[in-house]
């Protein structure tokens, strides 16, 4: 087991703790607390996340003390929560994306440029010097790409 799995380990058992104690705590039975089990899952949700924002805080002012003693201690990095969250979020926009695509591309040349734009990361050039028969010019590649960035970007309402 690694050091990342006992994290993982100590904030569950820190979110169960104070979920425990706060209903141990409470004369109210669960019945009347919550109107349902999703309530209570929700419950305990923010109970977790309270026990990850306390790590995280904690994290930083040690992060901070170490700083000011001068003692030479990299920046703080991604925690395994942190990292996990943000791959879960990055997973759901591109799969939100690749939908999205999938639905409203409008010809072959646009879904082409995507898939070897993004997905083999490959240059308008590259693009351009491959399928000269959907692209005559590099000028064309650019001109798909941007229009499918905007597209997506007001589907989306993502800012640039």
């Amino acid at each position: 087991m690694d050091v990342d799995h006992f994290i993982v380990e100590d904030l569950l058992q820190i979110a169960m703790e104070r979920f425990w104690y706060r209903l141990s705590a409470a004369e109210r039975p669960l019945a009347k607390r919550f109107s349902c089990t999703g309530a209570l899952l929700k419950y305990m949700k923010l109970c977790l996340k309270s026990a990850c924002r306390e790590w995280q805080r904690g994290e930083m002012r040690q992060h901070h003390l170490h700083k000011r003693l001068a003692v030479t201690v990299d920046a703080p990095v991604r925690r395994p929560l942190e990292q996990h969250w943000s791959q879960k979020a990055h997973d759901s926009r591109c799969t939100a994306v690749r939908h999205w695509l999938a639905e409203n591309c409008r010809n072959e040349a646009e879904l082409l440029v995507y898939r070897l734009t993004y997905e083999q990361e490959l240059k308008p050039r590259q693009i351009a010097a491959q399928h000269p028969e959907h692209f005559p010019a590099v000028k064309d590649v650019y001109r798909i790409k941007q229009r499918l960035f905007r597209r997506i970007q007001r589907s989306f309402a993502w800012e640039e």
